[in-house]
């Protein structure tokens, strides 16, 4: 990464696409993360996000970033994109990361799906003592879902959980 860069934009692209669900086969998804100059070893600094193959593409500057990615400043030195090809077809998997200095793209839309205080619908018995409703897998706009953490909270005080 040269020095002077304000924002970065990382797309990329590959063959005979096909969705992450692991029943689905013949075909490639490639799943893409990025490791800014400040290192690549797990639980570094450097870590700026992962968005596997939900996003094809992605920018980050000083202010703003796309979910999941980590916005601040772009530091000089070796940055380091992460390919994760979860699925590898039989005819092999042929990709193209292209990245782009200082486009000035603006800042994405936030879209707010749910607002307001949340309706708690008539919830049946109670769970039995030390036990609470709830939801253990969820996906936000942090990986391919399509809602903000906090409108997948209160989704799900609406559904009645806890």
């Amino acid at each position: 990464m040269p020095r002077g860069v304000r924002q970065l934009h990382v797309r990329y692209s590959y063959n005979d696409q096909i969705d992450s669900d692991p029943l689905i086969t013949g075909g490639n998804t490639l799943d893409i993360g990025l490791f800014d100059e400040r290192g690549i070893a797990p639980g570094s600094r450097g870590y700026r996000g992962w968005s596997g193959s939900e996003k094809m593409a992605f920018t980050i500057d000083a202010e703003w970033a796309t979910p999941p990615y980590r916005a601040e400043a772009i530091g000089a030195g070796t940055w380091h994109v992460m390919l994760g090809p979860y699925k590898v077809a039989p005819q092999g998997l042929e990709y193209r990361v292209e990245i782009t200095f200082n486009a000035s793209l603006p800042r994405e839309e936030r879209v707010v799906l749910r607002s307001g205080a949340p309706s708690r619908p008539a919830l049946p018995r109670a769970a039995k003592p030390g036990w609470i409703r709830g939801d253990l897998h969820c996906h936000t706009l942090y990986s391919d879902g399509d809602s903000w953490p906090g409108e997948m909270l209160h989704a799900a005080t609406e559904a009645g959980l806890d």
